[in-house]
């Protein structure tokens, strides 16, 4: 007998649905004499998915419901074609269609603007653009800080959506401190952007002249120079020892040491070969401390990082002058910049507020004995779970591991969520809706967790089985409301997602086996900081991830920590700790990225496991 397929309707419209949401449509599939192989359902966009993407023998003879689900990720008109299919019946197919609008959104060039140094009462400039999609109104801005001002205090619909309107602040600082503000951007039914500003004017107490340490020594702040020096191209020092190599010749700087400690010295010139620098920290007449350079077996222009620290621990805080020579002569030495960077983090002194009249007195009397559950701190606990609808929750029933945990003083889960059923469809509403118990269950029990997704958990054949960016992006805006109204127990997220486990390494749709950033990745990087609570860290499989995307190998220091950049936001996790020296991949160059790690996790979040330990080196960690 002939098989036939039919369907209620060859053509849907969804209508108007706004990117970051989503819209449903039904229709229904009737077969006739379906062979046993079913019947099989597919969508040829991936904006658009199809629930159930297969269907039995009998249930295709009895008729089935269709349920489509539309989730646009770009604004203007879209298509689809759904097509119904089973063996030795014709093919049916429903064209879909929907016009996908834009929602009124704000964007600025930059969420985070450093002034530096500004004098009390001298005045300082910095610009940043704004722009406008879809706006139902003209747009604000405004300053949390009287020191701070910005023109224009408002734009109207029409030019913030032509785009890249210059904002300017102006800072006047009237008081020495360290001075933050946030310029808030608004406009009806977007939502608002913040630009966080940072300046210094707690060192504009110093002289004129006076350099304070840490800093970079050039020729721009140099205090003077000695007979015989000679400036090579303008902006070397030409530090000829006499032909007896007796250093002679200098450069110097009036220089303010505010943090005595050990500081790492760097040197930038033109090199020739087997010559090194003498440097003095002096009182007058009196050398108060002296540092000598690495001789340098190099030549041409060159940054030498030197590897041993001058110790100033011993050297009261105060002004000095710093003289540099060259010690001996390998012809012609020319020195560029000298850059002294303090070893330590520098926590800048904060005036303390008055009491809040109505708040609570808290007495604190120190106990080094109790074993404590210290919050958002510590070890903490693996659970895992490869969601389906019949069993959506990854800690709810883990009650015994969860009271073992606690027990213990623990205050942190980690929960991995495997997605691995819905790799080309949306999440089912019975998975999203589980994680809010999930999130009920840590509530119940003053546990916070870190969250991290992924769609498999093997590496079989050296490559992860991942799902593409379109899917991944449909999924973080599934659960970014999830997220969002649970914050108060998520700790920070691991970015997840990518490759096996979610650890960015075996990957199947981006970049298998790299180790380095690459478009796609840096959308899903994109889309987790947009969606995770803006109070959140996201935390970064290795060091060389984050600075890629960020752009720079700068670490993260108290003038940028906690102002909601990217770079304030984005922590580490190290999923091979006490491996081995580069921690199976983790450190691509330990010599530059663990200094570049101690110093960013003064402010964001580190944490990660061990797969297999080297005792040695397991031993030097401890």
């Amino acid at each position: 007998m002939a098989q036939s397929l039919t369907v209620s309707t060859t053509s849907i419209n969804l209508g108007s649905v706004q990117v970051g949401s989503s819209a449903t449509g039904t229709f229904t599939v009737t077969g006739t004499n379906i062979r046993n192989s079913g019947v099989t359902i597919s969508s040829n966009n991936a904006q658009l998915t199809v629930s159930p993407t297969s269907l039995t023998k009998n249930e295709a003879q009895a008729g089935a419901t269709v349920t489509l689900t539309l989730s646009p990720t770009s604004g203007g008109s879209g298509s689809a074609t759904v097509t119904v299919s089973s063996s030795r019946a014709t093919d049916k197919t429903v064209t879909v269609s929907w016009t996908a609008t834009v929602p009124p959104t704000l964007t600025v060039s930059s969420n985070y603007v450093n002034f530096g140094n500004v004098s009390v009462d001298a005045t300082a400039t910095r610009t940043f653009t704004v722009s406008g999609v879809s706006l139902t109104g003209n747009v604000t801005l405004s300053s949390n800080n009287a020191q701070l001002t910005v023109s224009p205090s408002s734009i109207t619909k029409a030019n913030a959506e032509a785009g890249n309107q210059t904002v300017t602040m102006t800072l006047t600082p009237t008081v020495a401190t360290i001075g933050t503000a946030k310029v808030t951007v608004a406009s009806q039914d977007a939502t608002s952007k913040t630009v966080s500003v940072s300046w210094n004017s707690a060192g504009s107490n110093l002289p004129a002249g006076v350099v304070e340490l840490p800093n970079t020594l050039d020729k721009s702040n140099s205090s003077g120079t000695s007979a015989g020096m000679t400036y090579y191209n303008s902006t070397y020092f030409e530090l000829n020892p006499d032909a007896d190599d007796t250093p002679t010749a200098y450069a110097e700087w009036t220089v303010y040491l505010s943090h005595p400690g050990n500081y790492f010295v760097s040197e930038e010139g033109y090199y020739h070969w087997g010559h090194n620098y003498l440097l003095e920290l002096r009182n007058g007449n009196t050398v108060v401390s002296s540092y000598t350079t690495a001789t340098t077996y190099v030549t041409g222009n060159q940054t030498i990082s030197q590897g041993t620290k001058w110790n100033l621990s011993s050297v009261p805080a105060g002004q000095y002058t710093l003289r540099v020579k060259c010690n001996l002569s390998g012809g012609d030495p020319c020195l560029k910049s000298l850059t002294l960077d303090y070893e330590g983090e520098i926590i800048p002194t904060f005036p303390v507020p008055d009491p809040d009249p109505n708040g609570a007195h808290v007495t604190y009397t120190a106990d080094n004995s109790t074993i404590f559950q210290n919050p958002e701190r510590g070890f903490y606990y693996h659970f895992e779970k490869h969601l389906t609808t019949s069993d959506p929750y990854c800690i709810k029933n883990s009650t015994t591991e969860l009271n073992s945990h606690i027990s213990d003083k623990g205050s942190l889960v980690l929960l991995v969520y495997y997605l691995d059923e819905y790799k080309s469809t949306t999440i089912p509403q019975t998975i999203l809706n589980a994680f809010d118990e999930d999130m009920a269950t840590l509530r119940s029990r003053g546990v916070k967790c870190i969250i991290r997704y992924a769609y498999t958990d093997s590496d079989a054949g050296e490559i992860g089985h991942d799902a593409p960016l379109s899917i991944v992006q449909q999924h973080i805006n599934q659960l970014k409301p999830k997220w969002q109204a649970n914050a108060d127990v998520i700790f920070c997220f691991q970015v997840g997602w990518v490759g096996s486990w979610g650890e960015w390494y075996y990957s199947e749709y981006f970049g298998n086996k790299t180790s380095h950033m690459n478009a796609d990745r840096i959308s899903v990087v994109d889309a987790m900081l947009d969606a995770v609570p803006e109070d959140r860290c996201i935390l970064i499989r290795t060091p060389l991830f984050k600075t890629e995307y960020i752009g720079n190998t700068t670490p993260l220091d108290y003038m940028e920590a906690y102002t909601g950049t990217p770079k304030s936001r984005i922590g580490h996790h190290n999923d091979a700790y006490l491996y081995g020296g580069e921690d199976q991949g983790t450190y691509s160059d330990t010599a530059v990225q663990k200094p570049y790690l101690a110093r960013e996790t003064f402010y964001v979040p580190a944490g990660g496991e061990t797969n297999e330990t080297n005792a040695t080196n397991a031993q030097t960690k401890a």
